[in-house]
């Protein structure tokens, strides 16, 4: 595995932006956030693009950032929930990386993902809690098979206060 550059996959709301910048400071590397990488590049909100450009269009402006990655030394980089889906992305981050999976049962992401005020561009017309589990069920069943060839698999619930040390167990 190659440590030099770490992605933090896995569904909306699974901490990967917390938790990639307490690791980046362990490790005394860089972090960077593909959502806030795009929302640089294209001078508006991720939610602005979903809106105004679509998913298709979103998911090319995505990649296109991400392979912009293989130039950043020392980096960890949480990427969107969808990143590893589409455009052969998961294949560029496990070579160019470590992958590392945070996993989340279904009801802490609805929880997460209710009672968060970032906008989730996927989950806008989704503000009932049952609504939205059933969204997150059949989302975490399409991406299970990319998420699944991570590197590594951490369990990152609310119960679970030692995902930092989890990863840096498994690094």
């Amino acid at each position: 595995m190659n440590r030099d550059k770490i992605f933090l996959v896995g569904f909306s709301g699974a901490g990967k932006t917390t938790l990639g910048k307490q690791l980046a400071e362990k490790l005394n590397y860089d972090f960077f956030d593909i959502d806030e990488l795009i929302e640089q590049s294209e001078g508006i909100s991720i939610s602005t693009i979903f809106e105004k450009k679509g998913e298709i269009t979103f998911r090319k402006i995505e990649n296109k950032v991400l392979t912009k990655t293989m130039f950043f030394p020392k980096t960890v980089i949480a990427c969107g929930g969808g990143t590893p889906c589409f455009h052969d992305n998961m294949d560029f981050m496990l070579k160019q990386g470590t992958v590392i999976y945070l996993k989340v049962t279904e009801e802490e992401l609805g929880t997460r993902i209710q009672n968060s005020d970032t906008p989730r561009p996927l989950f806008s017309d989704s503000k009932e809690y049952e609504k939205s589990i059933r969204r997150i069920k059949i989302m975490l069943e399409e991406r299970k098979k990319d998420y699944q060839r991570a590197h590594i698999t951490i369990e990152n619930s609310n119960k679970d206060t030692e995902a930092l040390d989890k990863i840096l167990k498994a690094l």
